[in-house]
C-alpha cells in the first residue's frame, strides 16, 4: 500500500526540515509539502529534506492547501494520504501509530487522531479545548457519528474518498476544513474511525475564529444532510 505524507506549511522554516526527514524515515519516502506564501526559508528547507514541494503564490488557506495535496495523491495513484501538521502539534510517533491503526481498518474512509480518547495526553489552552469539545458535539449532531475529535488534523484518508472532497458539492476551505471533511464523509455514509493521539498546542491565535467558523459550517452540514 502506497502512502503519501501531506504537510501543509507556512513560515515553518525552522521545523519543516527535521519533520520531513523523520516522516521519510519512519512513515513513507513520499512526502509532499504544500507551502502557502511564506517570508522565510520553508520551501528551501523542504526541498533540501527531499520532499516534493508545491509553492502557492496566493494564500489558499489550510483547506485549499490540503485539497491540492489530495489532488496530487489522486493524480499519482497513492492508496492513502496521511496529513501532518508542520508546526509541531503532531508527533511523528503518533502518526506511526495512526498509520498502523489505519491499515487494520480497511473499511474506514478516514482514521482520525483523537485528543479526546482516554489514553490521549491532551495539552491545550482552554480556548482550544472549548473548540475541540464543542466541535465534537456539533459533529455528532450533524452526522450521527461520535462524539469524537472532528477537528484533529492528524488523519489518514483512503484514496477512495479523496475524490469526494476535491469536487463539488464539497466547498469548505477555511479553518473548519478538517471538521467539515469528516462530517461530510459521514453524511455520505462513509465510515469514520478514531485512534488516540497526543497533542501540544503551539498557538491559540485562531481559536475564536475557528469556533465561529465551526458554528457556521455545522449549519451548512445539517442542511446538506437534510437535502441528501
Amino acid at each position: 500500500m502506497s502512502l503519501l505524507v501531506l504537510i501543509p506549511a507556512r513560515n515553518e522554516g525552522s521545523n519543516i526540515g527535521p519533520l520531513v526527514r523523520s516522516a521519510r524515515k519512519h512513515l513513507s519516502p513520499d512526502v509532499l509539502v504544500v507551502v502557502n506564501p511564506s517570508c522565510d526559508h520553508t520551501v528551501q528547507e523542504a526541498i533540501e529534506a527531499a520532499a516534493e514541494v508545491i509553492e502557492n503564490k496566493a494564500d489558499l488557506n489550510i483547506g485549499g492547501s490540503l485539497l491540492e495535496g489530495y489532488a496530487y495523491a489522486l493524480q499519482h495513484g497513492f492508496d492513502y494520504v496521511l496529513q501532518l501538521d508542520a508546526g509541531g502539534s503532531h508527533q511523528v510517533s503518533d502518526a506511526i501509530d495512526l498509520w498502523e491503526f489505519a491499515q487494520s481498518k480497511p473499511e474506514a474512509a478516514v482514521v482520525i487522531g483523537s485528543r479526546l480518547m482516554s489514553k490521549s495526553r491532551f495539552r491545550q489552552r482552554w480556548q482550544r479545548r472549548v473548540l475541540t469539545y464543542t466541535a465534537a458535539y456539533l459533529g455528532w449532531a450533524a452526522c450521527g457519528q461520535g462524539p469524537n475529535d472532528f477537528t484533529s488534523g492528524l488523519r489518514v484518508y483512503s484514496s477512495k474518498v479523496l475524490a469526494q472532497l476535491v469536487k463539488p458539492p464539497f466547498q469548505e476551505r477555511g479553518h473548519s476544513f478538517n471538521w467539515a471533511c469528516a462530517v461530510y464523509l459521514a453524511q455520505q455514509r462513509f465510515t469514520l474511525a478514531w485512534s488516540p493521539m497526543s497533542y501540544s498546542a503551539t498557538s491559540t491565535s485562531a481559536s475564536y475564529r475557528s469556533l465561529w467558523e465551526c458554528f457556521l459550517a455545522v449549519v451548512t452540514a445539517v442542511d446538506r444532510g437534510r437535502a441528501s
